[in-house]
């Protein structure tokens, strides 16, 4: 008897024999909520400097993940761009205004739970020259 991980990591493949050589396979589902495992911090940076919110994450199923700032929905534009790859998500202020001003939130959802990681942003004075 031997127990591993399938080609797919959401499960666990269990192979049982006996002395004929006969094998059964038996496949058991895990799931795990999501978790943060590197969180956003507050940035304090100047007008018109590049500010990240970078995280990690992880959970099975993988989880939907998506940013608002103070409670709206992010999307790209011009000066904003988010970010996915693999299991780090970013939101980047390519050019910080007072208008970036506020708290950014990243949420992981699945079927079975939710994690948030909040940060906030200050934008001050004037970026030297």
């Amino acid at each position: 008897m031997s127990l591993g991980n399938s080609k797919n990591s959401n499960s666990k493949k269990l192979r049982v024999s006996n002395n004929n050589n006969h094998k059964c396979v038996f496949l058991t589902a895990c799931q795990a909520v999501p978790i943060f495992v590197q969180d956003i911090v507050d940035a304090r940076v100047c007008k018109g400097e590049t500010v990240k919110f970078e995280c990690g994450y992880s959970g099975t199923p993988t989880p939907d993940v998506v940013w608002y700032k103070n409670d709206k929905l992010v999307t790209n534009t011009k000066n904003v761009k988010v970010q996915y790859l693999e299991n780090k998500t970013s939101i980047t202020v390519l050019s910080a205004t007072s208008e970036d001003v506020g708290t950014y939130t990243c949420k992981a959802t699945s079927d079975i739970g939710l994690a948030v990681t909040k940060a906030k942003l200050y934008v001050q004075g004037m970026k030297h020259q």
